[in-house]
């Protein structure tokens, strides 16, 4: 056997034990010490950095669902830390199966947030800018599913009638934040990721117009208040005095 044939044969092997035999003359007690090191290395990567997923399944689903993400996928990435977001999409992708909480796949995304972000690279230092925007280390997240809510003893059946939406921000200690939001404030932070350019009175007139015409009224006031806060927390930036 060439070089390049036994080295895919023991990696189909080390993938899916029991699909792909092992390169031969290559004796089995040997074997499992790489099949246990690969196997349990991922399952433990995945699981520490999706600790709530982990517990939900509970460790023999995990390890089932590891092993069918180790025998099906083919990483993209050299890195070790983004090898989770593969597995996240990965697990998004999946359909739908009755084993399988229906809420997994956005807790396992809302957890990698947290990781993503903070390995996120910080952004070039520049001047404030003229008008307000959404840092760019605070994300808007939409789930179907009350994601921040859900662990091993509260799973929900069903997906409530209405969103969740969450900000996932960076403060510049390093340290990641987590802040639910209701729809009027993802809807002011949507409008300042779509059109960054507008002055702060301007957006908040418009996001009121909007929601007004949705059926969501909301007063000035209020919009300019959690401007502020969102501000204060670091989530929008603007120029002092703006």
């Amino acid at each position: 056997m060439e070089l390049l044939e036994l080295q895919r044969c023991l990696a189909a092997h080390l993938r899916d034990p029991e699909g792909s035999p092992p390169p031969p003359d290559i004796e089995d007690r040997r074997l499992a010490v790489y099949r246990d090191l690969f196997f349990n290395n991922l399952r433990d990567l995945l699981g520490s950095t999706l600790p709530v997923s982990r517990a939900l399944l509970g460790e023999r689903a995990w390890s089932a669902l590891i092993r069918q993400f180790f025998r099906e996928h083919r990483a993209r990435t050299p890195y070790f830390i983004r090898l989770a977001g593969e597995f996240v999409q990965w697990l998004g992708d999946l359909p739908t199966d009755a084993d399988r909480p229906p809420c997994l796949a956005e807790l396992a995304h809302y957890e990698w947030m947290e990781v993503a972000l903070a390995n996120e690279p910080d952004p070039d230092p520049e001047t404030l800018p003229p008008r307000p925007r959404v840092s760019a280390l605070a994300w808007l997240l939409a789930y179907q599913w009350p994601v921040h809510r859900i662990g091993p003893e509260r799973v929900p059946e069903r997906a409530p009638e209405l969103p969740t939406f969450i900000v996932v921000h960076r403060d510049p200690q390093g340290a990641v934040h987590f802040l639910e939001v209701d729809a009027a404030m993802a809807h002011l932070l949507s409008c300042l990721e779509s059109a960054p350019g507008l002055p702060a009175e301007a957006l908040v007139r418009q996001v009121c117009a909007q929601l007004a015409g949705n059926g969501r009224p909301v007063t000035e006031e209020g919009t300019r208040a959690a401007l502020a806060m969102l501000v204060e927390r670091g989530i929008v930036e603007l120029p002092p005095g703006a």
